[in-house]
């Protein structure tokens, strides 16, 4: 299954130092930090930068890049000349994106807009930031302080939400929908729950057609058989947190369309997994 991820928010440290403190846990750490001028050059010199302390104490740091997107277009049989089946050609397209990130003094970096397959996401997750990077070094530099510029980095780069969306071939009854979410809703315990295509419990679900023309849910699913590892890995302190950790929840905006909206995921896996299980519930559902 190939999915395209329409936004993807990152975050990630510019010192080395702000890393270690925050991989050991240590809340009370002395951290590095950018200093007064060394902040408003990069204000001052950054390409396409915003800064108003006023209203938000970060600098706002536009990117635009060209991407390259293939595209397959079925051509049909009396196109082509084929007596049966449809030939699938392969197009190559450019599109100019925008990536925004927000620089705290701090050196953490949030980084939002980044877009492209699951296949090759991780590929643009790290040029935007090497790119991010360039401008903060570029800026520096502008400002004759090239001791700090040299000594940027890149570290715990880390995806925090993931947004995709899929267009299924029919008509959803989203009224449908919306009643088996609130049956399923009134479960105690996600173990008793009723699994409803991959899904363990239902934590919200509201229909509102007046204000919003689409059904907002949070579903709880558990953890893809790749996370295992990484949830052994962590050692959780509690039951209860363990317990978290074991079920990952996503918000999903149906559209009577067939439009879905998944987000709140982190990982590839756990995306897939919610747009697999959605599709399939919802074939159920054809209006």
């Amino acid at each position: 299954m190939t999915c395209y991820v329409q936004n993807c928010t990152v975050t990630f440290s510019f010192f080395a130092e702000n890393d270690a403190a925050a991989a050991a846990g240590r809340r009370h750490a002395r951290r590095q930090l950018f200093s007064h001028d060394q902040f408003i050059a990069i204000a001052r010199h950054g390409i396409c930068t915003e800064y108003a302390p006023w209203r938000f104490h970060a600098i706002v740091l536009r990117v635009r890049g060209r991407q390259e997107a293939q595209q397959r277009q079925q051509a049909t049989a009396a196109e082509t000349g084929l007596a049966t089946g449809a030939a699938t050609a392969a197009t190559t397209t450019t599109t100019t994106t925008t990536t925004t990130a927000l620089l705290f003094r701090s050196g953490r970096v949030v980084l939002t807009g980044v877009r492209g397959s699951h296949l090759e996401l991780w590929r643009e997750i790290r040029r935007a930031a090497y790119r991010v990077r360039r401008r903060v070094q570029m800026a520096l530099q502008a400002g004759d302080m090239l001791d700090v510029a040299g000594t940027l980095g890149i570290y715990r780069l880390t995806t925090r939400n993931l947004v995709s969306t899929v267009r299924l071939p029919h008509r959803v009854a989203i009224e449908q929908v919306y009643d088996t979410l609130r049956r399923c809703r009134m479960r105690i315990a996600p173990e008793d729950a009723d699994r409803v295509a991959g899904f363990v419990a239902v934590r919200r679900c509201c229909l509102d057609l007046c204000t919003f023309p689409a059904l907002r849910c949070t579903l709880l699913m558990a953890s893809p058989a790749g996370e295992e590892q990484e949830v052994a890995d962590e050692v959780p302190n509690t039951q209860q947190q363990q317990q978290q950790q074991l079920y990952r929840s996503v918000t999903c905006l149906v559209f009577t369309s067939g439009r879905v909206i998944v987000t709140g995921v982190r990982h590839i896996p756990q995306l897939l997994q919610a747009l697999r299980n959605i599709t399939s519930m919802l074939t159920h559902y054809v209006r």
